[in-house]
């Protein structure tokens, strides 16, 4: 068989580069009734580290829950975040018993309508104190934990969803505003990777999330599709196609 040559002074076809990271999409929420159902992350069942991570611009002065996986008895509980404009507080599930734990609280906190925050919350079993166990990064900077800390030994197993915007099982609190690029890991992001991630939205499938969220790009309602590898697509609920918004940190 004959063997095929490049022609002398001709040069090969460039190998086409991947297609570049794009954010231009987010969800808007009306801190009535509308938020994300992803259904249950079983991955984070049973961790002793992990990451979460999003961006969220308030629309209003209110109290309101972040992301939660959360349940109206012990054995659903797992973790919640509640922001207020002064304040962000973690609570987590004691591992075998679901006892809430406040992990993180700082009421020294200024989160000014309008404006997106990157935050980022790492819990870690491994730290020798409790009040490290949960660290809370905004907009990549280490924020102060005036909380004692409390010892959680490994995250609660839960069969509740995982949700966006409210607190699973209630209906109060629930987010007004916009939340973009959510993202779980079952391993302890360093402060070094989370600021690197807090510059700006970018493609987080180098630090292998085990769920990742973009609210919109490359969505079609009502689903928001699980860029991660757990597969657990989101379903907005009590929410319209128009809550798909062009609005991005």
């Amino acid at each position: 068989k004959g063997v095929f040559m490049i022609p002398a002074g001709a040069t090969k076809s460039p190998t086409p580069a991947p297609p570049s990271f794009s954010n231009t999409k987010s969800l808007a929420f009306d801190g009535v009734d509308e938020y994300v159902d992803c259904g249950n992350i079983s991955a984070l069942n049973g961790v002793t580290e992990a990451t979460w991570m999003g961006w969220f611009k308030r629309d209003a002065s209110g109290s309101y829950y972040l992301i939660s996986t959360w349940g109206v008895t012990g054995s659903t509980r797992q973790f919640s975040v509640i922001q207020t404009p002064t304040q962000l507080t973690v609570f987590m599930a004691l591992g075998g018993f679901g006892n809430q734990r406040t992990m993180f609280t700082n009421t020294t906190l200024t989160f000014t309508t309008g404006v997106w925050y990157h935050l980022a919350f790492v819990y870690n079993e491994a730290e020798v104190s409790n009040a490290d166990k949960m660290k809370v990064y905004i907009n990549g900077v280490l924020q102060a934990n005036q909380s004692a800390g409390n010892a959680i030994n490994y995250i609660n197993p839960s069969t509740a969803s995982f949700e966006i915007g409210k607190l699973g099982g209630y209906t109060t609190n629930e987010f007004n505003g916009n939340i973009d690029e959510v993202a779980i890991f079952t391993s302890a992001l360093t402060s070094e990777q989370i600021n690197t991630i807090a510059t700006a939205p970018s493609d987080l499938s180098i630090y292998n999330p085990i769920a990742w969220y973009r609210n919109g790009d490359g969505d079609t309602f009502p689903t928001i599709a699980d860029n991660g590898s757990g597969g657990n697509n989101g379903t907005m609920i009590n929410m319209e196609a128009g809550d798909i918004v062009n609005d991005v940190p």
